[in-house]
């Protein structure tokens, strides 16, 4: 048996394996608004999420709260519910919203049928 074939056919394996370990990886993408995120913007973030869900990557949700901001926190809860009814049924919250700081941030991953 030829050692360099051999070593070929070792490397060959080798890719292949490491080829589809990375497609069974599940990518994070995430989506900043900020409480006065208008509706054009936030269909537009809306649409994005729906594609990074469809390719069945995690969306993270990240409100920005900034200086007075913080008195909207009952409005950042009330966006972060639009989002997800309007998200229907192709996601499943893996973390509800929940205030770090001065950031309000939830987890959205895609439906898995079973």
């Amino acid at each position: 048996m030829d050692i360099s074939k051999y070593n070929y056919e070792l490397s060959k394996a080798a890719k292949d394996a490491k080829k589809k370990q990375r497609e069974n990886i599940t990518e994070t993408k995430e989506l900043k608004f900020r409480p006065g995120t208008d509706v054009h913007d936030y269909q537009t973030k809306l649409r994005a999420a729906q594609r990074f869900v469809s390719k069945s990557n995690k969306v993270k949700v990240s409100l920005q709260f900034r200086g007075r901001e913080m008195d909207l926190i009952d409005q950042g809860h009330e966006m972060c519910k639009r989002i997800i009814e309007d998200l229907g049924s192709a996601i499943v919250v893996e973390s509800p919203p929940s205030m770090q700081g001065r950031t309000m941030n939830m987890i959205l991953g895609p439906r898995k049928d079973v």
